[in-house]
C-alpha cells in the first residue's frame, strides 16, 4: 500500500491529539488536579525532583505569569515548594514534596501501562521503525526550526 505524506502527517497529528487527550483522562482518573498542573509535577520529577520556574515556563512555552499561577496552585496543594534560587534572587527553585513525588510516580505508572497496552499491538520491528521515523522527523524540525521553513 502506498501512502500520501500529507495524509500520513495529518493522521499522525490527529492520533497525537487523541493520545494526549487519553493521557489527560488518565491524569483526571488518578487525582483531583488539572492535567496541566500534573504535567508540571511530572516534568519536575523527570528533572530529578527540582527545577527552575523559568525553565518550566520555557519548556511549556507559557508566560512567567501563567507559570506563577500554576506554581501557586501546586504550592497551595502541597505538591511543590518554592524557594529563591541562590544563583539569582529573581529565579525560583521548585522542589517536589513527598506528595508531589508520589503523584508523579503514580501517574507515570498509569501512563506507562497505557503505552505498554498500545505497544502490545506492534511488533518489535514496527516499534523500531516508528522510533526511527519519528527521530528523522524530529531532526528535520530541529534543522529547520519553524515548520513553515521546510
Amino acid at each position: 500500500m502506498s501512502y500520501n505524506m500529507e495524509s500520513v502527517l495529518e493522521g499522525a497529528i490527529s492520533l497525537g491529539i487523541d493520545y494526549a487527550r487519553a493521557i489527560d483522562r488518565i491524569i483526571a482518573s488518578d487525582c483531583d488536579y488539572s492535567p496541566a498542573l500534573v504535567k508540571v509535577v511530572r516534568l519536575i520529577a523527570r528533572r530529578g525532583g527540582s527545577a527552575l520556574q523559568k525553565d518550566l515556563s520555557d519548556t511549556f512555552a507559557i508566560t512567567m505569569a501563567a507559570m506563577s499561577q500554576s506554581v501557586d496552585a501546586l504550592v497551595k496543594a502541597g505538591l511543590v515548594t518554592r524557594e529563591d534560587w541562590a544563583g539569582d534572587k529573581r529565579q525560583r527553585m521548585l522542589t517536589l514534596t513527598p506528595e508531589g513525588a508520589a503523584l508523579a510516580k503514580r501517574v507515570d505508572r498509569d501512563i506507562s501501562r497505557y503505552f505498554r497496552r498500545i505497544g502490545s499491538y506492534l511488533s518489535r520491528s514496527e516499534i523500531d521503525q516508528l522510533g526511527s521515523i519519528l527521530s528523522k522527523l524530529d531532526k528535520l524540525r530541529e534543522i529547520n526550526g519553524d515548520p513553515t521553513n521546510c
